[in-house]
């Protein structure tokens, strides 16, 4: 009787270490599963946050695209020499592009992170300025310059135009209203007037009246008679100038708000940018 109670513990024990066995060998199963499964959630999630970010094919195409076609700078004029602006100028940065994510990088170039770079800014006499004459510029003004060079290739550029985004003291309209010239392109002439279409900036639709980019800016079309007179100028010489040509008028008195006057000089013709 003793031996037969000995023999069912002795199975009793053996039957235990077994379920115990059992039981260990399946919680490190799942424990190693669950390793796995976490790990797989860490390197998914890896490789997602490196999708988002933008693809070496991405960064190449924006840089080259931005490289081989800009040709307009904005920045700050920090030097003047009769006709030789130093100008400091914000361009994008592309050694930063790289980590920015693909909808980013693929938007706006506005939006994209910038770098100051400083340029030399020469001008001649085929230099436009819709806003303000070259004597007018000084330190400290912002520019935009449009350039025939790219502006990513080159330290030194030739202004074909220099626009001021003004900052503007008095109300936008009465800024543009004291205008007292026109830039247009000639519909009809003949020998005692011109019909010039011009584009004024639609002032009623300016969001930012204190930092205006002329070049962005919506614009109103308007058709000038302008009379000429033995006293209108014609620096360039008045039988070049024809039909479909480009040409600023020049009055002594403001032209915003009239529809006619009589040119006291007229440049032209001036090539579109």
């Amino acid at each position: 009787m003793e031996n037969r109670t000995k023999f069912i513990i002795v199975i009793a024990l053996g039957i235990t270490l077994v379920l115990i066995g059992i039981l260990f060998a399946y919680q490190q199963k799942t424990i190693t599963n669950l390793k796995n499964e976490v790990s797989g959630i860490k390197k998914d999630t890896l490789n997602d946050q490196k999708a988002a970010l933008s693809s070496p094919f991405s960064v190449k195409a924006v840089q080259n695209t931005i490289t081989d076609n800009t040709r307009k700078i904005k920045g700050v004029i920090t030097a003047k020499n009769e006709n030789l602006l130093d100008v400091e100028a914000e361009i994008v940065d592309f050694s930063k592009l790289p980590m920015l994510k693909e909808e980013s990088l693929l938007g706006s170039e506005n939006s994209l992170p910038k770098i100051k770079k400083d340029y030399k800014v020469a001008v001649n006499d085929k230099t436009q300025y819709p806003s303000m004459e070259y004597e007018n510029l000084s330190v400290g003004m912002k520019v935009s310059v449009t350039s025939d060079e790219l502006v990513y290739k080159s330290d030194d550029l030739t202004a074909s135009e220099i626009i001021i985004p003004v900052a503007v003291k008095a109300p936008l309209g009465d800024f543009l209203k004291a205008e007292k010239k026109i830039n247009g392109q000639v519909k009809e002439m003949n020998n005692k007037y011109l019909i010039v279409e011009v584009h004024w900036m639609d002032y009623s639709k300016v969001t930012d009246p204190k930092n205006i980019d002329f070049a962005a800016a919506p614009t109103i079309i308007k058709e000038y008679k302008i009379f000429i007179n033995s006293d209108t100028v014609f620096p360039n010489g008045k039988n070049d100038l024809k039909t479909g040509d480009n040409v600023t008028a020049h009055s002594d008195n403001p032209t915003f708000s009239v529809t006619e006057f009589t040119a006291t000089k007229i440049e032209g013709p001036i090539q579109p940018q």
